[in-house]
């Protein structure tokens, strides 16, 4: 079994590639160390993202991202033990969508829901696996 995270935060208005970047490789690097693995999402100064791992150090990773001055309003969206990892060949998987992606994508759960991901919670777990299956399938064709 392995605990599931995810949530979403808006990133400060300032944000820039070089500030996602950092983000990224200090995920990356502390995600190694403590055997998380996820997928983060980025659209219009908004992140979205699915953490794996060990419950404990997972709800510890997130209370940290909580802290982080280049995050607001983080809100967990869903959490709970699953079977197996989604991301499990990535410590941090990354897209940056663009607007003509977002759009484009056929995925109905995904194109109805992105910006509004937390109506899935009350959905069956099944709606977040497409969610975020569609998401891993974006991240290998780019």
């Amino acid at each position: 079994m392995v605990y599931e995270l995810t949530y979403c935060s808006l990133a400060k208005p300032s944000i820039n590639a070089d500030e996602i970047l950092a983000i990224l490789e200090s995920a990356g690097r502390n995600n190694r160390k403590n055997k998380i693995t996820g997928c983060l999402l980025y659209y219009n100064h908004e992140f979205l993202q699915i953490l794996e791992g060990e419950e404990k150090t997972v709800k510890a990773v997130q209370k940290k991202i909580a802290r982080d001055p280049r995050h607001s309003n983080v809100r967990i969206l869903a959490e709970g033990k699953k079977e197996e990892r989604t991301f499990d060949h990535w410590t941090m998987a990354f897209k940056e969508l663009s607007a003509d992606e977002v759009k484009t994508i056929s995925d109905l759960i995904f194109e109805n829901n992105f910006l509004t991901f937390s109506q899935l919670v009350s959905k069956p777990t099944h709606a977040i696996r497409s969610f975020w299956n569609r998401a891993q399938y974006m991240i290998n064709v780019s």
